[in-house]
């Protein structure tokens, strides 16, 4: 992985170690804690740029925001051998490639919350690259899904 897949990869996985993940242990009355993955140098290094990349780029941040901070996902109809995305309603319908048809199936995909320039999502991870300290280090927590993505 290339420093800036490294990048939109912590990105991508963002809300996941935000939100989603808590340290197990103790007994039940303790305050929960962020995962370790976000005390990870990565996602610190994240947390440090984001708000220097709203006040220089307002633009690149908003794609950041909409994209990877606060995205929605919608349900939609993908095709199992291109990968064109359609309606839902195309769910089980088959997609032809000449004689052969391959089938539609449900994917939930992440959407911008409002909408983006698509151009501004690379252009901004560009910049948290160019500004970013030392290497990117994606947190061993996460390694398993290195693979996946």
């Amino acid at each position: 992985m290339t420093r800036s897949e490294r990048i939109e990869f912590l990105l991508l996985h963002y809300q996941d170690v935000l939100a989603g993940l808590r340290d197990g242990g103790g007994d039940g009355d303790r305050l929960p804690l962020m995962c370790r993955a976000w005390n990870a140098p990565g996602y610190q290094e994240l947390e440090r740029l984001l708000p220097l990349l709203a006040g220089e780029a307002p633009r690149l941040h908003r794609a950041v925001v909409a994209l990877y901070v606060h995205p929605q996902h919608r349900r939609r109809a993908v095709c199992s051998k291109c990968g064109q995305v359609v309606a839902p309603a195309a769910i089980g319908e088959l997609h032809r490639h000449g004689r052969k048809g391959a089938p539609f199936v449900a994917r939930m995909l992440r959407e911008p919350l409002f909408p983006v320039d698509a151009a501004d999502v690379p252009l901004a991870v560009a910049w948290l690259e160019r500004h970013w300290r030392g290497d990117v280090f994606v947190p061993d927590e996460l390694l398993p899904l290195v693979s996946v993505a």
